[in-house]
């Protein structure tokens, strides 16, 4: 019997404190570990890749690697006027293609969870254009409600001002 008393079940105080300081330093040390991407754009011969979103060729044609997605805004069009103007170059000779999957042209604002910025932005769309407001920038922010639905007072403030722009 005293063999049995002496077998405890479960986790002590101090086995628990060790494990969580283990944990709560990995976990420090993956979210703060330096990282660098290679940009993993191709490149043909002749072509010059300066750094993650831009390549130059021998013959003069500029090219811009945009990761937003072409959604009908003119986004691409918008950003090769916009470079050839920059450059000085025949925007004819300047394209676009998209860029390829790397976590160097990811969308820091959704990615890092700055669901006030992008509020911020929708916001505006809304209240600057009453007919789109009833489509999709009215529905774009409740889709965003839910993604920061672990943010309740932040939804709460943002759900007031979509409320005060709309009525």
């Amino acid at each position: 019997m005293a063999a049995a008393d002496t077998i405890r079940k479960g986790i002590d105080r101090r086995t628990l404190l060790i494990g969580g300081g283990a944990g709560m330093g990995l976990l420090l040390a993956w979210e703060f570990w330096p990282r660098t991407y290679a940009p993993n754009v191709a490149t043909s011969a002749g072509e010059t890749l300066l750094g993650a979103f831009l390549k130059i060729d021998a013959a003069g044609r500029v090219t811009a690697i945009v990761p937003q997605a072409e959604m009908g805004q003119g986004i691409w069009t918008a950003l090769s006027q916009a470079l050839a103007d920059e450059l000085g170059a025949d925007w004819r000779q300047v394209a676009v293609e998209p860029a390829p999957i790397n976590p160097l042209y990811a969308n820091r604002l959704i990615a890092g969870r700055d669901y006030g910025g992008a509020l911020e932005h929708l916001l505006a769309i809304v209240v600057r254009d009453r007919a789109f407001m009833d489509d999709v920038g009215r529905k774009t922010m409740l889709s965003v409600f839910e993604l920061a639905a672990n943010q309740p007072d932040l939804v709460s403030q943002w759900r007031r001002k979509l409320s005060a722009a709309i009525n």
